[in-house]
């Protein structure tokens, strides 16, 4: 029998809007369909290509599948809920050594006014909260253009310089954002947190491209 959490208010599956979404028992409940709840991975999987900066990194799922879905709606629907889901998600099948703070990717103050919010704090906090390491916020971003309209090759020469570091960073770093495409945001916070003192930067994002990070050549 298909149990459906009205309580939430959705009625609609986020990722397929075709069916109910299910109880399932897990960080996800409410949000996703039997069959797509099924496609999302219950453990994290490495990054095969790091972007410079990087010692390690992870992601959930597929761009082009139910994790993309899931962010989508969470991004450009405002559904602050299934965005705190999925940090929940990843926080809970996070399996790395001793890291000393949490870092969102910032968005530009103009997006989070139009949003309300970071999409990238809204998947922090819970990560932060699961391995019970204190999120930090040094990094912050100069008003650009976004990353997602540009052609890959703009999306590095766009990125440089586009963040900076408003304090002092101590010890090991998770970097937390929603996507990784080109992985030029990425080293762009990397190179600025190493700089502020950083001793390394681990990176987690909860969709990447289909293809993988394609860095620029």
């Amino acid at each position: 029998m298909l149990e459906v959490v009205s309580c939430l208010g959705v009625d609609r599956c986020v990722a397929c809007d075709s069916h109910p979404p299910v109880a399932a028992r897990g960080a996800l409940d409410g949000h996703l369909c039997r069959t797509c709840l099924d496609v999302v991975p219950d453990h994290l999987t490495r990054l095969p290509v790091l972007p410079p900066g990087i010692e390690s990194g992870w992601y959930l799922g597929s761009y082009a599948g139910p994790v993309g879905a899931m962010v989508r709606a969470g991004k450009y629907s405002g559904n602050e809920a299934v965005l705190w889901a999925l940090g929940r998600h990843c926080g809970r099948n996070l399996d790395i050594r001793a890291i000393d703070s949490v870092v969102a990717v910032p968005s530009s103050p103009w997006r989070r006014l139009v949003r309300g919010m970071n999409p990238a704090d809204l998947l922090a906090y819970p990560v932060a909260a699961d391995q019970g390491i204190p999120l930090f916020h040094p990094l912050v971003r100069r008003r650009s253009q976004a990353q997602a309209r540009l052609l890959r090759r703009r999306r590095a020469q766009n990125a440089r310089d586009a963040y900076r570091v408003t304090c002092p960073v101590q010890g090991r770093v998770l970097l937390v954002d929603d996507v990784v495409t080109t992985g030029s945001t990425a080293r762009a916070c990397a190179e600025a947190l190493l700089a502020a003192g950083a001793a390394e930067v681990h990176l987690l994002v909860v969709a990447a491209s289909p293809g993988g990070i394609v860095p620029e050549s």
